[in-house]
């Protein structure tokens, strides 16, 4: 999903709302985020508790705050391709082929978006390291080479299936 925009929403009404910390449930005044799909219509991030019926605020008994997230971005960085899956020019399923990539290939995503229902990857993917000799008989000559390529991949559709598993993510 593409957010152009967000907002925030004050609710008129109180809420039950469980701690995900300590699984107590209270009544809470509550401030609800909400993204602006490029598609069209809302969907609602996350909504979080901004005052309690009692004397804890917008704080659970326990001492955190009370929030209920429904949506959150996928990471960027490093991943591990877990099944095989394919490079393509493309955000979209039936962009050119690039080339296939089997398992245990690493890749460094760098950008998402959500196509039929498939959450794909923008990435760019190290491709060679190789050393070039030199051609006059002596030593070896050491300078390497990087080479890399870029598109889209699979990298995981909701709810069970993945191509891919995060090792590092890139801090935001």
């Amino acid at each position: 999903m593409e957010v152009d925009a967000t907002r925030i929403e004050f609710e008129e009404k109180e809420e039950m709302m469980k701690c995900a910390f300590c699984g107590r449930e209270a009544m809470y005044h509550t401030v609800a985020v909400r993204a602006l799909i490029v598609s069209g219509g809302y969907v609602t991030l996350f909504v979080v508790s901004v005052g309690v019926s009692g004397t804890h605020g917008s704080l659970c008994a326990c001492g955190r705050l009370v929030q209920q997230t429904y949506a959150e971005p996928v990471p960027l960085g490093t991943y591990r391709i877990t099944h095989p899956t394919l490079l393509t020019l493309g955000s979209g399923h039936k962009t050119p082929v690039i080339m296939q990539l089997e398992e245990n290939i690493f890749v460094r995503v760098v950008e998402t978006r959500v196509e039929d229902g498939c959450v794909r990857g923008r990435v760019d993917i190290d491709v060679s390291d190789e050393y070039y000799g030199t051609t006059d008989g002596g030593e070896d000559d050491t300078s390497r080479t990087k080479e890399s390529v870029s598109g889209w991949v699979s990298l995981f559709e909701p709810p069970s299936f993945s191509w891919a598993e995060l090792i590092s993510n890139v801090a935001t």
